[in-house]
């Protein structure tokens, strides 16, 4: 998603994220209260002062 931009933004685009700079991320660790959670992975677009963010589940 990443390596091939328009790849990365015919996936993103549909969701509602802006074009820009593409970031991919896997189990990233989340407090909720006492615990850690680990989503799949997590999708950032950014672009200017805008950041769209997106968690995944598989």
């Amino acid at each position: 998603m990443t390596s091939v931009r328009e790849f990365g933004r015919s996936l993103t685009q549909p969701l509602g994220a802006p074009a820009g700079h593409l970031e991919a991320y896997i189990e990233v660790p989340f407090l909720l209260g006492e615990r850690t959670l680990y989503p799949d992975g997590l999708v950032r677009v950014s672009r200017g002062q805008r950041s769209w963010t997106a968690l995944v589940e598989v």
